[in-house]
């Protein structure tokens, strides 16, 4: 089973797959003013940024909005911004961005969604020195409203402003041009408004910030520090609620949130040792290859997930990998879903995934044995380390 989720696709990049991204790369060479006149069937920017820009982003609100010499500033690898091209502005064709490059080497890799977030394509490009437009090329067939642009090095460029080049249906050359409908803040798209004290286990941020937080049963609030950890969890932005300020300073700052069990496996940049993450954020060491390939099968290392030594102490190291896979794990026989506990496999119900925060693109493809099984009760109240992990 192909993993379903952009992340797989290579913008969180482990040092061991450097190289082949690299060379995949398209570099560019027809420049800006080649297109013809015409060509361009409306100037379609990107409204505003979500959330979840990497906190190694600087300005990010900057690559909201038609250029205006504004940027916002790449400045280490993994690096990425998510912008909305508007509701009714979705982008057909390849996309423009104004960018100001300060050494060869730079470059960026582009993943477009639909409005469900969903993989439509990706692509990106090399920087030369001094380049001040990109385009890269769209080969998706179904119109785009998202855009992430990462920074898989930690060379320096800015993106001051992206733009598609073709829409669905363009406007009349006669009309008056659209007001740019520009927000320059980080809402997040889907945020429903809430006030008050919320239930454990809600998704809430502010206005005033692009930040998430779980609200724990600690009642305690955990961030989450990227998006990869946050969609781990079978999140999506519906999920979020907006709160006020005042409220959300009344619950205490916790730990932040790590990866779902059983999802990514993880590694510091630069350091070759990979780890599958269990209960509470407990790293497992697997030791080779081999034994990598044996769980996750050839293509493991896509599963591999770059966090930084920030948020490296948020994870515990615990014992070496020992053959089984770790609690939390997902299979799929094709006909069933098993989740793995410290027993054995046990059996998804169709009323579980949500409440396990089941996320299917990680499901490992097996079919547990007849001795892994184990019988459960439909509720299965004992995985609550599952439901929410604070």
């Amino acid at each position: 089973m192909g993993l379903k989720i952009s992340y797989f696709l290579g913008y969180t990049l482990s040092t061991m797959r450097l190289p082949l991204f690299l060379s995949a790369l398209i570099l560019l060479s027809q420049p800006f003013s080649a297109f013809a006149a015409g060509e361009l069937l409306t100037d379609v920017y990107g409204d505003s940024v979500t959330a979840f820009s990497s906190f190694n982003l600087l300005s990010p609100l900057n690559a909201a909005g038609a250029p205006d010499d504004a940027y916002a500033e790449y400045r280490a690898a993994d690096t990425y911004i998510t912008i909305d091209m508007g509701e009714g502005e979705e982008g057909m064709g390849d996309l423009i961005m104004t960018i100001r490059s300060f050494a060869f080497g730079a470059s960026a890799y582009v993943t477009f969604y639909d409005a469900d977030m969903a993989v439509l394509a990706t692509g990106g490009n090399i920087f030369s020195s001094g380049a001040t437009t990109d385009v890269v090329t769209y080969h998706g067939e179904e119109k785009y409203r998202f855009v992430r642009i990462a920074s898989p090095s930690s060379k320096q460029w800015s993106l001051d402003a992206i733009q598609a080049t073709q829409v669905e249906t363009p406007p009349s050359p006669d009309a008056p041009p659209e007001p740019c409908g520009c927000v320059l803040t980080a809402e997040i798209p889907y945020g429903n408004e809430a006030s008050g004290a919320v239930e454990a286990g809600t998704l809430v941020k502010t206005s005033l910030s692009s930040s998430v937080y779980l609200v724990g049963a600690d009642g305690m609030r955990h961030a989450f520090p990227n998006e990869p950890v946050f969609t781990s969890w079978g999140y999506d932005f519906s999920d979020v609620q907006t709160i006020s300020a005042a409220d959300m300073a009344s619950y205490q700052l916790g730990k932040n949130v790590t990866v779902r069990p059983g999802t990514w496996l993880v590694k510091i940049p630069m350091n070759p040792k990979v780890y599958a993450v269990g209960e509470h954020g407990t790293l497992h060491w697997i030791r080779t290859e081999a034994q990598a390939k044996v769980f996750y099968g050839a293509d493991w290392s896509e599963r591999v997930l770059d966090v930084s030594e920030v948020f490296w102490k948020n994870y515990t190291e615990g014992a070496e990998g020992t053959g089984d896979y770790v609690s939390g794990t997902i299979f799929n026989d094709s006909e069933t879903y098993y989740i793995q506990t410290e027993d054995g496999a046990r059996t998804l119900f169709t009323t579980q995934p949500e409440l396990l925060r089941v996320h299917y693109g990680f499901a490992v493809d097996r079919s547990p044995s007849e001795e892994e099984k184990v019988a459960a009760d439909q509720e299965n109240d004992d995985l609550v380390s599952f439901y929410h992990p604070f």
